[in-house]
C-alpha cells in the first residue's frame, strides 16, 4: 500500500486479482474496507468460491458472476448485425444463434480449432480440480459420472433418489456433489415456483451454463435436441436479466400444465415465459398458449411470452395478450 500511494498518490478504487494466493488475505481485505475503501477482488474457483467470499467478507461484498458471452456478446464479436430488420439481417442473426446454440459462448472457443480438446479439458479442470480436491471428494469417479449424467440430461428435473440408486451412494451425497457442482459454476439450478418453500425445496430444474459443455466433450450422449439447447440458453440469459433487479428465476409444473421460467420479485409473479423451437404445428401451438393461460390466470400475470426459433407474432385470446419473438430479438434486447 506504501508503494501505491508513492507510485499513484491518492486513490479510492483498487483492484486485487487473483487475491487467493496471497495467504492472509481477508484480513487485509477488511482492513481496507474500514478505510472506507473500494474494492474489485477476483478469483479462482479453484481456490476462492462464492460461498468462501460470504464467510470471509460477511455483509461486505457484493458478488458479480462472470458468465460466458450471452449471444448478443457473441454476436458482437462475430460482427452479426442484430440491430438491422432487413431480411438479410434478419435470417444472418437467425444463422449465427443456431452456431451459438451448437458452439457455445466460451470466448476462447471463438478462435480455438479444437473446441471438444478445449471443453474436455475444461470439464476436466472443474471436476479434478475446482471440485475434487477443494472439497476432498471421497468418491471422485462418481462425481464424473455424475456431471456427466447431469449435463446430458440438462434441462430436467432432478431427482437425488434415483441418482443415488442408480451410482449406488447415499440420496445425501448426491445432493452435496450436486451442490458443489453448482458452485463450481458448471451446473445452474432453477426451483419450482410455490408458496410453500418445501415444495419450492424439493422440485429443482437442472441446467448447464453453457451449451459447449452438452456436446463438446469426452463421452457425450447428448443429442442436437435444439428446442433444449435453446431452453439452456433463454435461461441463462433470464438469470441476467432477473439477477440485475434482484428477481428470482423459477419454473412451473402440475398434472394440468407447466410454464417453463417464471420471473418473481418478492413472490408476486411478474412474467411467464415458454421457449419453444417451432410453433407451427397446431397441437404444439395449442399446448404452449394453454399452458401460458393457465399459468396467467393461476399467477394473476398479464407479461406473457413464448420465445421461439423463428416464428413473430401477437396472439389475443381469452382477454390476455401473448407475444411471440424469435430469440434472435428477444436475446439481444436491452
Amino acid at each position: 500500500m506504501e508503494a501505491l500511494y508513492i507510485v499513484c498518490g491518492d486513490f479510492d478504487y483498487l483492484l486485487l486479482d487473483e487475491v487467493q494466493n496471497v495467504e492472509g488475505w481477508p484480513l487485509f481485505v477488511n482492513r481496507l474496507l474500514r478505510q472506507n475503501l473500494h474494492l474489485i477482488v477476483t478469483g479462482s474457483n479453484a481456490k476462492l468460491l462464492s460461498n468462501e467470499l460470504t464467510t470471509h467478507l460477511t455483509g461486505r461484498h457484493h458478488k458479480i458472476e462472470l458468465y460466458p458471452f450471452s449471444f448478443k456478446e457473441y454476436a458482437s464479436f462475430k460482427q452479426i448485425d442484430t440491430s438491422s430488420y432487413t431480411t438479410r439481417a434478419q435470417a444472418l442473426a437467425k444463422s449465427g444463434l443456431n452456431s451459438y446454440l451448437m458452439q457455445g459462448g466460451f470466448p476462447e472457443l471463438l478462435t480455438e480449432k479444437d473446441s471438444h480438446d478445449y471443453i474436455t479439458g475444461l470439464l476436466d479442470a472443474i471436476i479434478r480440480r475446482d471440485v475434487t480436491r477443494r472439497f476432498k471428494v471421497h468418491y471422485p469417479e462418481v462425481l464424473l459420472q455424475l456431471a456427466t449424467y447431469l449435463i446430458d440430461n440438462f434441462a430436467q428435473e432432478y431427482n437425488a433418489t434415483g441418482l443415488a440408486a442408480h451410482f449406488g451412494v447415499s440420496d445425501h451425497t448426491i445432493d452435496t456433489y450436486c451442490g458443489y457442482l453448482q458452485e463450481a459454476f458448471l451446473l445452474l439450478s432453477v426451483h419450482k415456483f410455490s408458496y410453500k418453500s418445501r415444495e419450492r425445496l424439493r422440485g429443482e430444474k437442472l441446467y448447464v451454463v453453457d451449451n459447449a459443455f452438452i456436446s463438446n466433450r469426452d463421452n457425450t450422449f447428448s443429442t442436437d435436441n435444439l428446442g433444449w439447447r435453446l431452453e439452456n440458453v433463454v435461461l441463462v440469459d433470464l438469470l441476467h436479466r432477473a439477477g440485475r433487479r434482484y428477481a428470482d428465476v423459477f419454473y412451473y409444473r402440475d398434472r394440468t400444465f407447466e410454464v417453463d421460467f417464471i420471473v418473481a420479485k418478492g413472490g408476486v409473479v411478474e412474467e411467464l415465459y415458454q421457449v419453444c423451437y417451432d410453433m407451427t404445428n397446431e397441437k404444439t401451438r395449442r399446448r404452449e398458449i394453454n399452458s401460458l393461460l393457465q399459468g396467467a390466470r393461476k399467477f394473476r400475470c398479464s407479461n406473457l411470452t413464448v420465445i421461439t426459433f423463428a416464428q413473430s407474432e401477437t396472439i389475443t385470446t381469452d382477454g390476455y395478450t401473448i407475444t411471440v419473438i424469435p430469440a434472435s430479438a428477444w436475446l439481444v434486447e436491452r
